[in-house]
């Protein structure tokens, strides 16, 4: 079958399939290192041909094969890139009773049933004590106003009727006017500097997650990627960086086109592998100030689909198939104050995306820090890259 004939898997997907039934029992005698099997929301993916693929490294998935990763693949995060790579590898579904018992419980919470908009603020039940002292003086004086006659014919109310004060309700009525007025103005000023001080620092001041942001940039500059459709670029260099990594660099169709990537997307790379068509995300490590070119720094596996034969067999001149951009994400400067970056192998690539922006950007002030594992020295990807950035710009990073 020729190249033009094929069809990328995702393309040939239809909602509507049979496929076979399995029980925990059958996905459990496929966890070999080229047979692991895995069910992820009740259904059965064969991620054999991937787990070199895997950005977090083929043992991420050997962990979980043969088992229902459902919990393990929710709690990593997986965005809907990760989910249309599945699509092709499904291969059946767990038998319904085995599905449900296998569904993750709803977490149960009690939440007030006030409006979102108008959250309750924590009250201090010292200033609840003085308000409902204020209320009583107040209503004192009411009942003071209802006095009877008789008893304001005391002697004692006759000897104030005959004072300077004026009239027999006149004393009584001003020490519990004063009195209510220092305690409404005495709990104001209490819950005021209740809430100055009030310790609300902490990490679960913070929500667990931050949204994407959905705004579009001030002035988004047209570029080359088109989300929804394969554009190819020819491959003018290749630069071996080790044994098992290399420099890709292709040329954009004029010297001033850019890539049209925003910082936090990356691309998807699609290529023929066999008899069908294999499509993978990869995060460029150049940017749209970089007009002209696209360049990708990329490990190979040998067992890799796409980069194992496709990628490590490109010779200069070939054309490679581009889509995007992809991905939730996209930064924008003040998106946080300080970063906090982890990272392994390959997955440094859409980290050094993100510190380069912030650090060639002079008016953007995030703080950003990151630790960089790798087995071994010789492993680490864009080491004089990231070195030159910590120190061109120590108040931007540090590794």
């Amino acid at each position: 079958m020729s190249p033009a004939a094929r069809t990328e898997p995702t393309a040939q997907w239809k909602p509507d399939v049979e496929v076979p039934v399995y029980s925990l029992k059958d996905v459990a005698q496929h966890k070999q290192k080229n047979d692991m099997w895995i069910v992820v929301h009740g259904k059965v993916y064969d991620v054999s041909s991937y787990a070199q693929d895997h950005p977090g490294g083929a043992e991420t998935i050997e962990e979980v094969a043969g088992m229902d990763a459902t919990v393990a693949f929710e709690d990593i995060g997986h965005s809907e890139d990760a989910r249309e790579l599945l699509q092709p590898m499904l291969i059946g579904v767990l038998n319904e009773h085995e599905a449900q018992a296998g569904k993750p419980k709803k977490a149960v919470k009690v939440v007030s049933r006030a409006p979102a908009s108008s959250p309750a603020k924590p009250s201090s039940n010292t200033g609840i004590y003085l308000s409902a002292v204020a209320l009583a003086a107040l209503v004192a004086i009411g009942a003071r106003v209802a006095v009877t006659a008789r008893t304001m014919n005391h002697p004692m109310f006759h000897r104030l009727r005959t004072s300077r004060l004026g009239g027999p309700n006149d004393f009584w009525n001003g020490v519990i006017l004063t009195t209510a007025a220092f305690l409404v103005t005495g709990t104001y000023a209490f819950n005021r500097v209740s809430a100055l001080f009030s310790v609300t620092s902490g990490f679960t001041r913070y929500p667990p997650h931050k949204k994407a942001s959905s705004a579009a940039p001030t002035r988004q500059v047209a570029g080359f990627l088109v989300p929804n459709e394969y554009k190819t670029l020819p491959l003018v260099r290749k630069d071996t960086l080790s044994p098992n990594t290399v420099r890709l660099t292709f040329a954009l169709p004029t010297p001033s086109t850019i890539i049209g990537l925003p910082t936090g997307q990356h691309i998807s790379i699609r290529g023929p592998v066999g008899d069908k068509l294999v499509a993978r995300s990869y995060t460029p490590t150049s940017n749209n100030a970089d007009p002209g070119k696209l360049e990708l720094v990329i490990k190979l596996y040998a067992d890799g689909q796409l980069t194992g034969g496709y990628l490590a067999n490109l010779a200069v001149g070939d054309a490679v198939a581009f889509r995007g951009p992809k991905g939730a994400m996209r930064y924008r400067r003040g998106w946080a104050p300080a970063l906090g970056m982890v990272a392994g192998g390959t997955g440094i690539t859409p980290m050094y995306q993100l510190v380069r922006a912030i650090c060639e950007d002079p008016a953007d002030a995030t703080q950003v820090s990151l630790v960089y594992a790798n087995r071994a020295e010789e492993d680490i990807l864009l080491r004089e890259e990231l070195d030159r950035f910590a120190r061109l710009y120590p108040r931007n990073f540090r590794e």
